[in-house]
């Protein structure tokens, strides 16, 4: 099963806008992100619904970050792009006269629950401005690698 890539591409996104000085349409998005611009609209209205963006109409039109990237948690960013928990248990009813279909949720649910809490904890720890500065930096040292060569 393929992996969710909404919340990398939310996280582009918004990088990309707090980057920038003006408004970033979904098409810059779209095109920096490798992505269709479709996608990219549905992704950045899900984050302008739970109030991390703000679009702005018109010629030069685009979307702008709600507030400052050192004030938005990559936490934040998660829980706007994720529909389901990071690991569910049996969509089907395991039998349950097995010795392990019978138990087998009630030892993982809670492995499960300490797994997830442990990615929101360690997702707290970083803002968008962490990504921005990372940008920045492994930029600046392509461009020394680069010009050194």
């Amino acid at each position: 099963m393929r992996a969710n890539s909404q919340f990398t591409i939310a996280i582009h996104g918004l990088t990309l806008l707090a980057l920038s000085d003006a408004p970033v349409s979904s098409s810059n998005i779209a095109g920096s992100t490798g992505s269709n611009p479709a996608f990219i609209r549905r992704i950045m209205s899900n984050l302008q619904y739970h109030g991390l963006i703000t679009s702005q109409m018109g010629v030069n039109g685009g979307m702008l970050l709600a507030r400052s990237a050192d004030t938005l948690s990559l936490l934040e960013i998660y829980d706007a792009t994720q529909q389901t928990q990071l690991l569910e248990l049996h969509q089907s009813e395991p039998l349950a006269s097995c010795l392990c279909g019978g138990n087998i949720k009630s030892v993982l649910s809670p492995i499960f629950i300490g797994a997830e809490q442990a990615l929101r904890d360690y997702l707290t720890q970083y803002t968008l401005q962490d990504v921005v500065d990372g940008i920045i930096s492994v930029a600046e040292e392509k461009q020394v690698i680069s010009t050194t060569d």
